[in-house]
């Protein structure tokens, strides 16, 4: 596996070489003071759901949850204090030059950027975008010599870590996947102790170069000082960031196919969540597990957010959220072992076989005729050409969609709709 497969398959989700994003004061959008507690921004939060609700003000929502997102998770709410440490004094230039970055005037980006150190020196959040542009122009000298300022002008050691990773991120999203890793490798070997609060990162810097095999046991150690250290009595922000750890420990073990583990790394899950010290905390655990599982079922995802699905239930059996995702789930996982068989199935008129995975793929907005290479991945080398130009009203397209109905029910009630119009 090259480079480049390794790392579309991993990132945690990050949307690469976007440019910086524009300043958002999501305390705000919240409306809760800078020292708020993980109570005040929950709540905050369900009063903004309240005064906008996603199905009539969805821009608004999305910014709200945004917003929720990012102070209800330590490590998250940390990273985001430190870029805007000088509050909103610079947020107009800041977002001018964001905007020029993402539309490519990079002459006009760096002008705002560096207006805007002149005016605050040192200013973390305009640094780190600069940053990013000059590795989007291809300044490594001028990027070097940012961050060495950068670094040396930063004191508090959980600041330090923060800047690291933020730095392995930029250059791992240039294609600098070596400088990544050596980044977070000087990191761990400094604070190995606050390995939890970067472990994510480090991983991502080891996929990217290949290193699989020590992304898998970076998580394994570090579950086993996790689980050494259980019966302490967890704080809010303890419980969040352990949470965190076991939601990114199964991600990886999907991304690196590592479901032989699923039963370790489930074991050491449960384990963690039946410790869980209050009732608000595990009722935010099944929300963020069913998150999980509904961002994965609208992938197609369906075994992945069934396990996801499973570990909600495991906490709150008789919630009907829970029971609903987990039905779907598993209704989603049974129409993926179908549509596999089906694939594989000589007996069946491989116009069939071509409509099911053309559909499955419309929830991807995937066109057929343009995605050639996924369906060659799915089918035999020769499939395709032998396939090519089959009438969908042939009879037996007509005869198959009722044997469809008798052998893969999953399936043809998944597309009942498409079916019946080529009947």
């Amino acid at each position: 596996m090259d480079k480049t497969s390794s790392a579309q398959r991993t990132g945690a989700g990050r949307s690469r070489k976007q440019g910086a994003p524009a300043p958002i004061n999501h305390y705000k959008v919240l409306g809760v003071r800078v020292n708020a507690t993980p109570k005040s921004i929950k709540e905050g939060y369900f009063a903004k759901v309240k005064e906008f609700p996603p199905e009539r003000y969805p821009e608004e929502f999305q910014n709200i949850r945004m917003a929720y997102d990012t102070l209800r998770d330590p490590a998250r709410r940390a990273e985001y204090d430190f870029t805007r440490k000088y509050g909103d004094s610079l947020d107009t230039i800041i977002s001018n030059a964001a905007d020029a970055f993402a539309t490519g005037d990079y002459r006009l980006a760096e002008e705002l950027y560096n207006k805007a150190l002149e005016i605050t020196p040192g200013h973390s959040g305009a640094s780190i975008s600069l940053s990013a542009l000059y590795l989007a122009e291809n300044k490594l000298s001028s990027f070097s010599k940012l961050w060495k300022q950068l670094e040396s002008s930063i004191t508090n050691p959980t600041e330090k870590i923060i800047a690291a990773t933020i730095k392995s991120r930029i250059l791992l999203d240039y294609d600098k996947y070596e400088k990544a890793l050596s980044v977070m490798r000087a990191l761990d070997k400094k604070h190995r102790a606050w390995r939890k609060m970067y472990i994510i990162d480090y991983a991502d810097a080891l996929i990217y170069n290949n290193l699989d095999t020590e992304a898998w046991k970076l998580f394994e150690e570090t579950a086993e000082e996790m689980n050494d250290g259980m019966s302490e009595l967890m704080d809010t922000e303890q419980v969040e960031d352990s949470f965190s750890f076991y939601i990114h420990w199964i991600i990886i073990m999907f991304e690196l196919n590592k479901m032989q583990f699923w039963n370790k790394v489930k074991q050491r899950f449960r384990t963690f969540l039946r410790s869980l010290p209050a009732d608000e905390d595990k009722e935010l655990a099944v929300d963020k597990l069913l998150e999980q599982s509904m961002n994965l079922s609208e992938s197609n995802a369906y075994k992945e957010a069934l396990i996801f699905a499973d570990l909600a239930y495991y906490v709150d059996p008789k919630n009907p959220e829970v029971l609903k995702q987990r039905s779907q789930a598993q209704e989603g996982n049974k129409l993926i072992l179908e549509i596999d068989r089906l694939v594989k199935d000589k007996n069946m008129f491989p116009g069939i076989q071509i409509k099911t995975i053309q559909f499955f793929s419309e929830k991807l907005r995937m066109a057929f005729d343009e995605e050639e290479g996924e369906m060659a991945d799915i089918f035999p080398p020769d499939f395709i050409d032998q396939a090519s130009g089959l009438e969908t009203t042939d009879a037996f397209m007509r005869e198959d969609i009722r044997l469809l109905k008798r052998k893969y029910p999953h399936v043809y009630k998944a597309y009942q709709e498409h079916w019946n119009k080529l009947m």
